[in-house]
């Protein structure tokens, strides 16, 4: 199939409701948008474990996940980018120095090396349960992302000087997403284009958050909700109300995908 259009959809503040849960409107929407040959993608930080029943509920089929690191469809895994154990290993001693907790992202499952509050904190605002620890989780899988749970202040800086080789998004009040750097949800939009051989189609992204940029850098048009991160509306080229205002049907009907 040629599609018109390929839609990529950030989930918290941007897809999700209030609750991180997808209201019915949006099961509409992208029902409209598949009978009007758009191809709609997920494009998030979460992993895929975490996402299976939204995208069972949505009838969405592809997915980029933990930050561009993981692209699948239902069938098969269209790309997968995991962090060096040496990355992984010096991470976690830098955050252990610091009194910090860190989780391991795959797409298989998600686990910490310890809870603390500001992992109970991090999970809770997501409406998701925390996961169960195993420090140890890295040496049996990869790993393509991992958090690390702190609040922000300039702590962030340090570990940004401290591990050039990685990139840090602070998406959250109480968690660092961390991946390889170079790698982004920009870098899994190019990845997932040239798989399909999907050249030549107008893009659009929906975002909300520091890690959306890279997306925005990717597709030919960058919406921005209206509850995103001033920083980010400042690079779209449409603005739509709050993902609780109806914004992502909002924005797909100016843009007159449905």
């Amino acid at each position: 199939m040629r599609y018109k259009a390929i839609t990529f959809f950030d989930l918290d503040g941007t897809l999700l409701n209030a609750h991180s849960q997808i209201d019915d409107e949006i099961i509409h929407v992208i029902k409209q948008l598949k009978a009007n040959d758009v191809l709609p993608v997920i494009c998030t930080g979460r992993s895929l474990c975490e996402i299976e029943e939204i995208m069972k509920k949505t009838t969405i089929d592809y997915a980029i996940t933990l930050n561009g690191q993981y692209i699948t469809n239902k069938k098969e895994v269209i790309y997968s980018h995991p962090m060096t154990v040496e990355n992984i290993e010096e991470l976690v001693s830098f955050a252990n120095k610091k009194g910090d907790a860190v989780a391991f992202y795959s797409p298989e499952g998600i686990f910490v090396n310890e809870k603390t509050t500001y992992v109970n904190q991090a999970y809770s605002l997501i409406d998701v349960q925390t996961p169960q620890v195993d420090a140890h989780y890295y040496k049996k899988h990869e790993v393509p992302m991992m958090l690390v749970f702190r609040p922000f202040d300039e702590i962030d800086n340090e570990y940004r000087n401290h591990f050039p080789q990685l990139e840090f998004y602070r998406n959250a009040d109480f968690a660092l997403d961390v991946v390889t750097r170079g790698q982004s949800k920009g870098t899994g939009i190019r990845q997932f284009i040239q798989s399909l051989q999907l050249q030549g189609i107008s893009t659009y992204g929906f975002g909300d958050g520091t890690n959306d940029f890279a997306m925005f850098e990717a597709v030919t048009y960058p919406v921005a909700m209206g509850n995103a991160v001033e920083a980010l509306k400042e690079q779209a080229c449409y603005i739509t109300t709050k993902n609780t205002e109806h914004g992502i049907k909002k924005a797909l009907e100016h843009f007159k995908l449905i």
